[in-house]
C-alpha cells in the first residue's frame, strides 16, 4: 500500500511538474507536445469509458473544449501512471539490493 501510495505521490508531481513547464514556462515549444503525445493512446480507450453525460456535465458547450479537456485528462493519467511504475520499479529495485546473499 505504501508503494502505492508513494508512486502515486511520484506520478502527480511528475504529470503536473510537466504541464506546468509545458503549458506555463515554454508554451507552444517541444515539451508541450512531449507532454500531450501519449493522449494519442489514451484518448481512444478514455474515450470510450467516460460516458458522454459525464463530458457534457463538465463542459455543457461540447465540442472543441470538452476534446481539450479529454486531451488533458488523458495525458496526465498517462504520466502519473508512467510515474507510479517508475516508483515501483525503483522500490523493487533497492529492496533486492539491500537483501544480503544466501
Amino acid at each position: 500500500m505504501k508503494t502505492v501510495l508513494w508512486g502515486f505521490v511520484a506520478g502527480a508531481t511528475l504529470a503536473v511538474s510537466l504541464a506546468f513547464l509545458g503549458f506555463v514556462v515554454f508554451p507552444g515549444s517541444s515539451l508541450t507536445e512531449a507532454f500531450l503525445a501519449p493522449a494519442g493512446i489514451l484518448l481512444p480507450v478514455l474515450g470510450r469509458l467516460v460516458p458522454q453525460a459525464v463530458t457534457y456535465a463538465l463542459v455543457p458547450s461540447g465540442g472543441a473544449p470538452a476534446g481539450v479537456l479529454l486531451i488533458l485528462v488523458s495525458a496526465l493519467a498517462f504520466w502519473l501512471l508512467l510515474g507510479m511504475c517508475l516508483v515501483a520499479v525503483v522500490r523493487k529495485v533497492s529492496l533486492r539490493r539491500r537483501k544480503p546473499a544466501a
